[in-house]
């Protein structure tokens, strides 16, 4: 299985085991018979709720089953991305994520200023004195975060999980 197929698969088995989770927090979790039930008030009267042909202890099952193979599945992506290589052998793919969200961060700041200088110099925006270079030095950085995310996505559909 190919990293990217990986990350598919994550995203996927999360959501189903999530939806697990939701159902379970949705209902009474302390009946486990096949008609599980839970009280509802209303004005000073309690009204029992039947869903009818839920187990809850199948229910449990199939979230902690998920949960396990999301953890797995997880930690293999994690190893994975440690563990490959970018750049002929230089970084692992996880030091790229990380070189991409500090990029991110970099690049939030430099708009920040950007917005910054524009609410100081409202009508002479031409005027401010950074405007210019801070939104040219943001443009830049959102190239390299675009070319590092090219190559990540290119080595993700390459590198096979380990």
């Amino acid at each position: 299985m190919k990293l990217t197929e990986a990350l598919i698969r994550l995203n996927t088995l999360t959501r189903k085991r999530d939806a697990y989770k939701y159902i379970l927090e949705a209902i009474d979790e302390d009946k486990t018979d096949r008609w599980l039930s839970r009280e509802v008030r209303k004005q000073d009267e309690i009204k029992r709720v039947v869903y009818p042909g839920l187990d809850v202890n199948e229910l449990r099952n199939n979230r902690d089953a998920l949960a396990e193979k999301v953890g797995e599945l997880d930690a293999r992506i994690q190893r994975t991305n440690w563990t490959t290589q970018v750049d002929q052998g230089k970084r692992a793919l996880a030091e790229v994520m990380i070189q991409i969200k500090r990029l991110e961060e970099d690049y939030k700041e430099k708009i920040d200023e950007v917005r910054r200088y524009a609410r100081v110099y409202e009508d002479q925006v031409e005027q401010a004195p950074r405007i210019n270079e801070a939104l040219i030095e943001a443009l830049n950085i959102l190239d390299d975060i675009e070319e590092l995310k090219a190559e990540l996505q290119r080595r993700n559909w390459e590198v096979d999980l380990v």
